[in-house]
């Protein structure tokens, strides 16, 4: 509801804010607790960061625009994926870790003040005079809980969507280490390469929609194709069949992206005042 009374702009800058200071008490901290407390800070910070770049570009852009634009997102979000895991294995061998979190408050500094100084407030936001009441936000989020659009997409984005962040982000490495025997190197390799993947599927996956809209094929078809080969690809997880592991692993990164044109596709169904919640 902030991002929808107060607009991205005004909402992120200081939510980065947050994450900065997080990195901060993280690379400082002398306790597990001090450890845990700032890694919160850290995730809230960067909680809205998603949903504030989709609310801008619902924004600023025409709907038959926003897969593309999702697909951007979603690919600058996996180069900093690709930065976690043999890049940020490096740093922290050359200078620690405690320098590393030190580098990771300081981008999350810099990106807040870049927004500060050269993204340009939405007419919409400009004044807050006119703006909804909280009555009326959640009346507005309220009408979208009653869409069925919604139900459907949220359904299938929590499924999909769901299952593939906590494999790539918890699961991935240990999986390629426990059940695929890789030494601690190669699966920091394997890793940096699956989230390449995840950038090109981001991309690929938003121009191949972008393009195939133009010849009136539905944006929710190319998502369940690729979500059907993401499907097949865990079945293999299972049962490897003799596929190497690092192939399983890039191709669940690479068509696990599909599933994600589920918020452009509800984005595309609902007004740019729609509640940010849409996302």
């Amino acid at each position: 509801m902030a991002l929808d009374r107060f607009g991205p702009r005004r909402v992120q800058m200081p939510m980065l804010a947050v994450a900065a200071l997080g990195g901060v008490l993280f690379a400082q901290a002398q306790s597990l607790e001090g450890l845990l407390a700032a890694r919160a800070l850290i995730g809230l910070g960067v909680s809205a960061s998603l949903m504030a770049a989709i609310k801008a570009s619902s924004l600023w852009l025409p709907p038959e625009r926003l897969p593309m634009s999702t697909a951007v997102l979603l690919a600058v979000g996996g180069l900093g994926a690709m930065v976690a895991t043999a890049p940020m294995q490096w740093a922290t061998d050359a200078v620690g870790w405690r320098l590393a979190f030190w580098g990771i408050a300081t981008c999350a500094a810099a990106v807040a003040l870049l927004i500060w100084a050269r993204v340009p407030e939405h007419p919409a936001h400009q004044t807050t005079h006119h703006a909804a009441s909280l009555k009326d936000m959640l009346a507005s989020v309220g009408r979208l809980y009653a869409q069925p659009l919604f139900w459907r997409t949220a359904l299938c984005t929590l499924v999909s969507n769901g299952a593939y962040m906590a494999i790539q982000g918890l699961w991935m490495g240990p999986w390629l280490r426990d059940v695929g025997h890789l030494p601690r190197a190669e699966v920091a390799q394997v890793l940096f390469w699956s989230t390449a993947a995840m950038v090109a599927g981001s991309l690929s996956f938003g121009a191949l929609t972008d393009w195939l809209a133009r010849h009136r094929v539905r944006p929710v078809t190319v998502c369940g194709g690729g979500v059907a080969v993401f499907l097949l690809v865990q079945v293999l997880m299972l049962w490897p069949l003799g596929v190497p592991f690092w192939l399983l692993a890039v191709a669940f990164s690479y068509f696990g992206t599909a599933g994600a044109m589920n918020y452009a596709i509800l984005a595309q169904g609902m007004p740019a005042s729609a509640p940010a919640s849409t996302c």
